[in-house]
């Protein structure tokens, strides 16, 4: 994380094939419109382990980017790996790859209380009994969108339901979300507007989209 504390507004940070850092102390962000790229495929993705006891990255800042980036079950008590705060708007994550285990049984993979947030091509996947949630949208937020996620219980499932929405969002937009192994996506807040298209289980295991009336 020593990038992030030298850069400046605008600034690419890349991510080393093979890369692996543990991240012990919670980081808040605050310089906008960094972008950061995990070089590598597979096993050489660039990975950030959490061993923080609550949210390990805290985007608190307009226009902040993640690309690729592998984030293996947390080593503490996490309550999300990425906590998009209220500033933190226009915060993109793309193609990262999320992996929820017996410490993540609080909160979520990844938290979203930032307008406009855009998660796109991620991968949540339990790996151990039980992580709580995937993806949590914590905030009566405008315009965020989610596309082309896949949402996978393995054989341990969720505590909460996988996808949860529990603030009154606005103009949210889903897309191609797949659900599967006892991964449920749950809205309780009646005040939400959204917009869905394929949003759907691909297993047969009881996968359940609920919309609050």
């Amino acid at each position: 994380m020593a990038a992030y504390a030298a850069c400046s507004a605008g600034d690419l940070i890349l991510l080393a094939e093979s890369h692996a850092e543990t991240i012990s102390v919670a980081q808040t962000l605050n310089t906008a419109n960094v972008a950061t790229i995990a070089i590598g495929i597979g096993s050489a993705k660039a990975r950030f382990t959490s061993a923080v006891a609550g949210a390990m990255i805290t985007p608190n800042v307009a226009g902040l980017r993640f690309y690729n980036i592998y984030f293996p079950a947390s080593t503490a008590a996490t309550t999300a790996r990425l906590s998009v705060a209220a500033g933190g708007t226009d915060c993109l994550i793309r193609d990262c790859d999320f992996e929820s285990g017996a410490s993540d049984n609080a909160g979520a993979a990844i938290t979203v209380a930032g307008a406009r947030a855009f998660v796109r091509g991620c991968t949540f996947t339990a790996t151990a009994n039980r992580p709580n949630r995937a993806i949590l949208v914590s905030g009566a937020v405008a315009s965020c969108t989610f596309e082309d996620v896949l949402i996978d219980g393995s054989s341990y499932g969720w505590v909460s339901p996988a996808f949860g929405i529990t603030a009154a969002a606005t103009l949210l937009n889903l897309e191609n979300v797949r659900l599967a192994n006892r991964s449920d996506l749950v809205v309780t807040s009646t005040g939400t507007s959204y917009r869905g298209f394929g949003v759907r289980a691909i297993d047969n295991t009881g996968c359940r989209v609920v919309i609050a009336a």
